[in-house]
């Protein structure tokens, strides 16, 4: 088993790449690599960008589908380096900490389920998730609508669970390129673009696998991203601190990980 990371250049990013994220990136490839050997799948741009920053793995390559894609989707540089795998491998994105060696149980182990089913409690106990449902309103449910004829008759949406790709272990990994070389096949270059970054890389590949009866788990119940600055960091598989950009306590969080994991970032 590997750790892969993907990567792009882009013009335009919803979050930053400052010294925050380059200080998390160094984090996240440092631990990978107490547990497993480390792959960065970029362009050149990217691979000189990251080495300029001290972030260091143990292999790069430079792949031409990631170095000649030329549409708009963040998400793409995953795909494709997903693509490329012939042995079973963890893909990890830079925002995310695996804390352990992970369990190999499922053939395909998601992170935690991004969207799930919403209770009546919901509702009637909790501030009303408008946010939450903006986000599968635009992401899901309208590239969904608007591209159903293109799925065959047995693609169902599970009801209650949709999984977060920032930590994927694939022990399967030709079932995977196949799927995603279907799913791409049934779209224009210019309608995967407005399809949404989560939409191919999460959402079709999950319901595509479980739609096929494949054994599908997950590492965590949800999002992990302790507040406290103690132990209780370090006692998840992994963590995911996808708001580094806001995270006002990121830098302790950092640090506090680095000095307990005796690493030098």
């Amino acid at each position: 088993m590997k750790v892969i990371y993907a990567f792009k250049q882009f013009s335009k990013h919803y979050k930053p790449f400052d010294d925050t994220f380059f200080k998390l990136a160094r984090l996240s490839v440092e631990l990978s690599k107490k547990y497993y050997k480390t792959e960065f799948y970029c362009d050149l741009e990217s691979s000189i960008l990251f080495e300029a920053n001290g972030v260091f793995f143990d292999k790069i390559i430079v792949s031409d589908k990631i170095e000649n894609y030329s549409g708009s989707l963040t998400s793409m540089a995953k795909v494709y380096a997903m693509m490329e795998q012939t042995e079973p491998y963890i893909i990890v994105d830079f925002d995310t900490l695996i804390l352990q060696a992970l369990p190999e149980v499922h053939s395909i182990g998601f992170g935690y389920p991004e969207t799930v089913h919403l209770h009546l409690n919901t509702l009637l106990e909790e501030t009303r998730p408008d946010a939450y449902l903006d986000y599968l309103d635009k992401y899901y449910k309208r590239p969904l609508l608007e591209h159903k004829e293109k799925f065959p008759s047995w693609f169902k949406v599970d009801p209650n669970t949709s999984p977060n790709n920032c930590l994927v272990m694939v022990r399967h990994p030709f079932l995977v390129k196949a799927i995603y070389e279907e799913i791409l096949s049934k779209f224009t270059d210019e309608e995967t673009d407005k399809t949404g970054p989560m939409f191919i890389e999460q959402f079709l590949l999950f319901h595509y696998l479980k739609n096929h009866g494949v054994d599908l788990g997950y590492f965590a119940t949800g999002y992990v991203n302790p507040a406290e600055l103690n132990y209780s960091l370090v006692s998840h598989k992994f963590l995911h601190l996808m708001d580094y950009h806001t995270d006002s306590l990121i830098n302790d969080k950092i640090e506090y990980i680095s000095k307990m994991y005796n690493t030098t970032i």
